[in-house]
């Protein structure tokens, strides 16, 4: 019934889009491709961390930032982060999950890394963010940065 259900999601058109701009899976067979690409996929890095799914490993986060443990929470949400981007792209996902950029970038802002800052928060805009308290912080972060960059 599942199958069935997003099947009739998925082959749906809109009545405003032209042909070319619908993106739908018309037959079962490129379906069950899609099912089985996206049900098998599985992230490269998986081993690197005992966590499951990057979403296991926010209060270890949490923790680390606490006891300002900086080198070892950048590695964390790092691969938080790939795992997120890659999870997104293998199933097509519109955004990435704004929460390990946001604590990276304080991670950086904290350690006084501008450079950092700005690159993961534009990293985050890049893929499709566009949470409103993310965009004013990049703006914030490059105002530090060119202050810091004239000396000032």
């Amino acid at each position: 019934m599942f199958r069935r259900l997003l099947s009739g999601l998925l082959d749906r058109s809109d009545a405003t889009n032209s042909p070319d701009q619908q993106e739908t899976i018309s037959d079962s067979d490129n379906f069950d491709r899609y099912l089985d690409a996206r049900d098998n996929w599985q992230f490269e890095r998986i081993d690197e961390y005992e966590f499951e799914h990057y979403t296991d490993a926010i209060e270890r986060i949490k923790q680390l930032k606490r006891e300002r443990r900086h080198d070892e929470v950048e590695d964390l949400l790092l691969w938080c982060i790939d795992f997120a981007e890659n999870e997104v792209a293998a199933y097509g996902w519109d955004t990435v999950p704004p929460a390990y950029y946001r604590h990276l970038a304080i991670v950086y802002r904290k350690d006084d890394r501008n450079d950092d800052e700005v690159a993961i928060l534009e990293r985050y805009i890049d893929q499709g963010g566009e949470m409103e308290g993310m965009i004013s912080r990049l703006e914030r972060a490059r105002e530090l940065n060119a202050i810091e960059q004239s000396g000032e």
